[in-house]
């Protein structure tokens, strides 16, 4: 699943980049996605009748009526009409009957489709909440189906939302041993440390066989020159010969300016590399390519050197 929403995001930021490149769209997607993202609850509430009476669950804060009958309240209502931590509290707490499993993955694949269209947008949206809710709406969806599948044995639906929650995400950002830390202590039961640390190792591993944590490719869509912790895979096999090019054009530590002029115009290398000037005649027109390596001058700073004339003649004037 983290899989997914990292490919679905990432294709919807290209887009951004290509057809909603102006401030005014910038300004007016959110103002849209507000409004489909209203909408689109409000539907998925309308078309569910799951209700409960309200007495038989005291330890439920948020329960709206809507379109139950008197003394009810609506079970889908509890995770659209409230804040995201309110309804990741109802999903780890709730009683198992309070959400059948129809009306948690139907509220899990309709979330799944707006965080992955949300998180992008020209405004500051977080990550963290809607991804543990997602996890825990899902989640807790197992383990109602597993309690459905083997009645004979009690399930617990809130420990599967978060072991839900912690895999996605994990599958999503990609983080192993700070983000088990967060979850454990939020929970503050240490017992729960071995499988939450499991599950978020596990859904690491599997999400990097598709592609990268979502703030890494968000990182790459930037274009922050931000080096990785590992190679590509591409670039396991290769040395750094292998990306240079033969034969090297040096510079001495002292050189004439015609031959710094000649060298810029003959080649298009962005830097050179400073040698001395060890006793071998080098042929007239060529370039050294040996020598020892003092240091690295950018074609960049040649230029500058030469436009403000900052060189002196034999005598050091």
């Amino acid at each position: 699943i983290g899989a997914l929403f990292n490919h679905i995001n990432y294709k919807l930021s290209i887009f951004r980049r290509l057809y909603i490149e102006t401030r005014l769209k910038r300004f007016i997607e959110p103002i849209l996605a507000a409004g489909v993202v209203a909408s689109t609850l409000f539907i998925i509430v309308m078309l569910s009748d799951e209700c409960h009476y309200n007495g038989q669950y005291q330890t439920l804060q948020k329960k709206p009526q809507l379109f139950c009958g008197d003394g009810q309240f609506h079970s889908l209502g509890t995770l659209v009409f409230a804040v995201p931590e309110e309804a990741v509290k109802t999903l780890f707490h709730a009683p198992p009957e309070v959400l059948n499993a129809q009306t948690v993955f139907t509220f899990a694949a309709v979330f799944f489709i707006l965080a992955c269209y949300t998180y992008g947008l020209g405004i500051p949206s977080g990550l963290f909440v809607p991804c543990i809710l997602l996890g825990a709406a899902w989640g807790r969806g197992v383990g109602i189906a597993l309690g459905a599948a083997a009645p004979g044995y009690f399930v617990e639906p809130g420990k599967y939302a978060l072991i839900g929650a912690a895999a996605t995400l994990g599958g999503v950002v990609r983080m192993t041993i700070s983000l088990t830390v967060i979850i454990v202590e939020s929970t503050g039961d240490v017992t729960f440390g071995l499988p939450i640390m499991l599950t978020v190792m596990m859904s690491k591993w599997i999400g990097d066989i598709f592609n990268e944590g979502l703030y890494d490719i968000h990182i790459d869509l930037q274009g922050v020159p931000l080096l990785a912790w590992e190679p590509p895979p591409e670039c396991i096999s290769l040395n750094a010969g292998d990306m240079m090019t033969k034969p090297v054009h040096c510079v001495k530590t002292v050189e004439r300016v015609g031959e710094i002029a000649r060298l810029l115009e003959t080649t298009s290398h962005n830097g050179f590399p400073v040698v001395d000037d060890l006793e071998v005649n080098i042929p007239d027109g060529e370039f050294p390519s040996f020598g020892h390596f003092q240091g690295l001058i950018l074609r960049s700073q040649l230029v500058i050197l030469l436009k403000n004339s900052m060189f002196c003649d034999a005598y050091g004037t």
